[in-house]
């Protein structure tokens, strides 16, 4: 049991395991560089960064870290995270995450006060919810498999390309930034519930046997070569202007699609507002 912990000094570990331990009211008040550590089975509650945290070739197994706060930008670097619990974090500098590897993760309560860099990052059956992101998105080879993301919020904008979701779900979530996404696989994932406030520019995009319901696009949509495969797209509305451009649907269906023009809805064909093709 390690209690009120106080360094003042700049702390670099490395090579170290840290076990079935109890860590709480610790406190860092410079920089934190931790290289080629392992944690195993392990409560880390109510931790204090004011400092800027560097974190590499970590293994993280069966912790629960809970009340963690950074002040300034956090950077992770080829770290492996399994069956893993993270309750309310706040970093409040950019946050940067390279080459992860994450199953059986759950990520709750989390708000990043500035950019998110996402890039070789994979979860299998991972949890997010009420995740908040005050800046932009990067993420460059994301994939999410089995995976819950529920309220996620983007205050800025998201620039995304080779995004795979498999049997992913994401649920009432928010993008208020222009984005840009580029190769964008989606297998067995449903999107519900989300509301898009600016232009959204999607190249390379495919959906097999996916579903996207109460999709609300407030501004301008750009689709280009776009394929829905065994897909349904239900109960969504677009304020902007929409362009399709080699978008291609295969035994996949649109039903109750809207444009809303001047404050009223009306369906995107004038005879009828279900297509399936």
């Amino acid at each position: 049991i390690l209690m009120k912990l106080s360094f003042l000094k700049p702390q670099s570990v490395e090579f170290g395991t840290i076990a079935s331990s109890l860590i709480g009211q610790a406190k860092f008040s410079d920089i934190v560089v931790v290289n080629k550590m392992k944690l195993t089975d392990n409560v880390i509650r109510e931790t204090m960064f004011s400092g800027r945290l560097s974190l590499s070739k970590l293994t993280l197994l069966k912790n629960f870290i809970k009340t963690v706060r950074l002040t300034m930008e956090g950077r992770v670097e080829d770290v492996m995270s399994i069956t893993n619990t993270f309750k309310d974090l706040v970093i409040g500098g950019a946050l940067s995450i390279t080459k992860a590897q994450m199953s059986k993760t759950t990520v709750e309560d989390m708000i990043v006060k500035g950019i998110v860099s996402l890039k070789g990052v994979h979860c299998d059956r991972g949890v997010f919810t009420d995740f908040f992101i005050t800046h932009d998105l990067a993420a460059e080879k994301l994939s999410l498999g089995r995976s819950i993301l529920k309220e996620i919020s983007i205050g800025g904008g998201a620039s995304v390309e080779n995004l795979k979701l498999s049997d992913t779900s994401i649920f009432d979530s928010e993008l208020h930034g222009s984005s840009m996404l580029h190769d964008l696989r989606f297998r067995g994932a449903k999107l519900e519930g989300i509301k898009v406030f600016s232009t959204m520019v999607v190249n390379a995009f495919q959906a097999t046997t996916s579903s996207l319901m109460e999709i609300s696009l407030l501004k301008d949509l750009a689709l280009s070569t776009g394929t829905f495969k065994r897909s349904e797209v239900r109960n969504s509305y677009f304020l902007g202007s929409a362009s399709l451009f080699a978008a291609k649907f295969v035994q996949s269906s649109l039903e109750d699609v809207r444009k809303t023009i001047t404050g009223k809805t009306k369906p995107q064909t004038d005879h009828a507002n279900s297509v399936r093709v």
